[in-house]
């Protein structure tokens, strides 16, 4: 909400400023680092210790851990510049382990991140998230582009075309006491996630649980709640095993769908499935979408 607030006037600024450089405030709550309309590249040098960074324009790059939060640290980053690259094969762009890693780029523009587990929007007993305008490319391991487990995270995509793709248990997924949450709002985008673990169970299946997925471990803990909304027309998701609306045990998973052309593509266990004691949510709003799975679904 502060950031909400703080964005038009930080826009404002943007607009009329000329300056170039960069700016540092010690404070009691950590270093805040001021960034003028220069293109920047940001390490783990640059990054250290910086509880707030405000980049007001230009080309960022990201080669260190930007919004990565660790036990009882804030590392929000609010960059304005229209084309930015992140590139960390480690938790980065908004994540939060036992802390409160937000990644925002909020104006329209190529935004490309390519990061490894805990990222893009991922809490984990914390708060990560992650707020992309695009077109965005992004590509995360497990864990990953709102997911939560004893926490919460965060994913919002606005734009046309974005192309996202993700290991494992990703893309709206919630564990025990946690809440994931993905937003691809915009046209012509594409959706994968969990494609790329073999699942015992059949051969052809991967493991996924994406795509809004509410899971626990059976007979030991409630799962959470994993929500996936698409906003748009014409795009395209797909997974495999539990995923795309899937609660297991005590958990809750909803994908949300409004608009026309969408394609939804999984494999069992899919699209509004509820497995052992579970609540699994497929709700479409729209003209001519599509959803294809092989068992256990759709409802």
């Amino acid at each position: 909400w502060t950031i909400d607030e703080a964005l038009p006037a930080l826009r404002e600024a943007a607009r009329e400023t000329e300056f170039s450089g960069r700016v540092r405030w010690d404070t009691p709550a950590g270093t805040i680092l001021l960034s003028g309309k220069q293109d920047d590249l940001y390490g783990d040098a640059d990054l250290e210790g910086v509880a707030i960074l405000v980049d007001l324009g230009g080309r960022s790059r990201y080669a260190g851990s930007a919004a990565a939060a660790g036990p009882g640290q804030i590392r929000a980053v609010l960059d304005l510049s229209p084309e930015v690259v992140l590139e960390r094969p480690a938790a980065a762009a908004g994540s939060g382990i036992f802390g409160v890693g937000l990644f925002i780029a909020p104006e329209p523009g190529t935004k490309t991140v390519r990061a490894g587990d805990i990222s893009m929007g991922a809490g984990l007993f914390g708060v990560g998230g992650a707020w992309l305008a695009g077109p965005v490319a992004a590509d995360a391991g497990r864990f990953a582009m709102g997911a939560g487990a004893f926490g919460v995270g965060v994913l919002v995509t606005e734009g046309p075309g974005a192309q996202l793709s993700s290991d494992l248990a990703s893309q709206g997924y919630g564990f025990t006491r946690g809440a994931g949450h993905f937003v691809l709002r915009g046209g012509g985008g594409r959706a994968e996630c969990g494609l790329r673990r073999p699942d015992a169970r059949e051969g052809l299946a991967f493991i996924s649980l994406c795509q809004g997925a509410g899971h626990g471990p059976r007979a030991f803990a409630a799962g959470g709640v994993g929500t996936a909304l698409v906003d748009g027309s014409s795009n395209t998701l797909s997974a495999s095993y539990m995923s795309q609306g899937m609660g297991y045990w005590h958990g809750l998973g909803r994908l949300l769908v409004r608009g026309d052309g969408n394609r939804f593509q999984a494999r069992r266990y899919a699209q509004g499935a509820g497995v052992h004691t579970a609540v699994g949510l497929f709700e479409v709003e729209g003209s001519r979408n599509e959803a294809r799975t092989w068992g256990g679904g759709p409802g």
